[in-house]
């Protein structure tokens, strides 16, 4: 028996198999055709059972999937059975009467405004359900080192950028300049490159003092590409950074990071996959 029934027409199939990747990485049993059909079976047989045994429907809700007569059953049957009907919408349309009949009362979740973002909504609305199993990974138990490991060397402690002059008394007071000081140079397009040199010394010192705002700007510069480090992968080392700052604390280095994924994953593979 899987928790999760999912509901879709052959044209989605795409996007109802990445919904199912999703949820079942989340620790949730999923149900989808034809995966789950043994072979030689009948569709009209074990479609019934499934729907039966399931806690929820997740509809992939399309123009297609709406004028297909097995969707439209398999919602159908779903509602009888008092089971939860969770349309998840990759189109904008108008809805039919029929569906509108069926849907009374639904949360619906607007996939095609913003895919990922309403598929981990929907995800812990799911997990939110009495009665879900979540299934945990299993934990691999380490194997007993042979030997004891070499205690990796300590980075240096960074050099204190030169404060001389400013009148800044406390690590403190000079954290905060560092911070303001680098977000300005950056954020100034006509800033020399003398002066960009100071601005990553200054926010790369004060991140290294764990100050979550530090982190976000100096993270953020990198993703945007004002600050390139030659000798690492800049994009997973601002995404270090952000995520840095998201721990301490620092909320715009969470959107800053659920954003930038937002974006590569449209650019790798577009609106719906």
């Amino acid at each position: 028996m899987k928790d999760i029934f999912i509901s879709y027409k052959s044209e989605d199939y795409k996007i109802a198999k990445w919904v199912r990747d999703y949820l079942e990485k989340c620790g949730l049993s999923v149900w989808m055709a034809p995966e789950d059909i043994p072979g030689g079976s009948d569709y009209s047989e074990q479609i019934p059972v499934a729907i039966t045994n399931c806690k929820a429907l997740v509809l992939i809700y399309s123009q297609k999937a709406e004028s297909s007569k097995w969707v439209r059953r398999e919602v159908d049957q779903a509602i009888n059975r008092d089971k939860i009907v969770l349309p998840f919408m990759i189109e904008k349309f108008e809805m039919s009467e029929q569906f509108k009949f069926y849907l009374t009362n639904v949360q619906c979740y607007m996939a095609y405004e913003d895919m990922s973002g309403q598929l981990m909504q929907m995800t812990k609305d799911i997990m939110a359900i009495p009665g879900i199993t979540i299934i945990k990974p299993e934990e691999k138990k380490p194997e007993p080192a042979k030997t004891a490991p070499e205690p990796k060397p300590q980075p240096a402690e960074l050099k204190e950028p030169d404060f001389a002059g400013l009148g800044l008394r406390t690590e403190s007071q000079k954290i905060r300049y560092a911070v303001n000081e680098g977000k300005a140079i950056y954020d100034n397009n006509a800033s020399t490159p003398e002066e960009r040199n100071k601005a990553f010394e200054y926010l790369r010192w004060a991140a290294s003092k764990n100050d979550a705002e530090a982190c976000y700007h100096f993270g953020r510069n990198m993703l945007v590409g004002r600050i390139r480090v030659k000798a690492d992968n800049t994009t997973d080392r601002g995404m270090y950074y952000l995520d840095r700052a998201a721990r301490l604390g620092y909320k715009k280095a969470q959107e800053e990071m659920d954003n930038f994924c937002r974006f590569r994953y449209r650019k790798l593979h577009g609106d719906k996959i």
